[in-house]
């Protein structure tokens, strides 16, 4: 039960993320399995089926790639390539974040994925990925993935992510300087 989701251990388990894709008849699309305790991220799993990438990081104990250990790294653009999952963002939020960040950051297609988005981060194809809805199955694995890259993953207003949280609206960057400028830029 999600209302129970920080209490002891919780499997959180997203069968098909990125259903619309799925449903479609197209890529990309991931099978995605998260352990938390207590409402804390402890292990996280990312599995491309098509590609067979399987993304996973344990808290405290780094990132993998295919079982090699990942660090994020930015794209080296000369503007922070993002992409803006704005279709869900308040109509003012939107407006804010398009005009902030008009000429200043690159914007990207979104996957509609977040077991795609999460991989993008850190493996250097975006720097930036910014999520309205937040819901666990969506975002345990990959927010642990990113931080345990050395990546950071918060809330708009900078608190940590925490399963149980209900609250909306994440901000996924390659390091916490990019995050940090990139928060500042577009919700300071």
């Amino acid at each position: 039960m999600v209302d129970r989701i920080t209490e002891g251990l919780a499997w959180i388990v997203d069968p098909i993320d990125g259903t619309g894709n799925y449903a479609a008849g197209r890529t990309p699309f991931a099978i995605m399995v998260a352990l938390a305790e207590e409402g804390v991220v402890q292990a996280g799993w990312i599995l491309d089926p098509v590609t067979r990438r399987m993304c996973h990081a344990a808290l405290g104990e780094g990132a993998f790639v295919d079982n090699k250990r990942i660090v994020a790294r930015e794209t080296g653009s000369a503007l922070p390539v993002a992409a803006l999952a704005t279709r869900y963002l308040p109509p003012d939020i939107r407006e804010q974040v398009l005009t902030r960040g008009a000429g200043r950051i690159t914007e990207v297609d979104v996957p509609h994925c977040a077991g795609e988005q999460y991989p993008r981060v850190v493996l250097g194809e975006n720097d930036l990925a910014l999520f309205w809805r937040s819901m666990p199955w969506d975002h345990a694995p990959g927010s642990l993935f990113v931080e345990e890259a050395g990546g950071r993953v918060a809330r708009l207003d900078g608190t940590p992510y925490r399963v149980g949280d209900d609250r909306t609206g994440l901000l996924a960057a390659a390091s916490p300087r990019l995050w940090d400028e990139t928060a500042a830029l577009l919700f300071g």
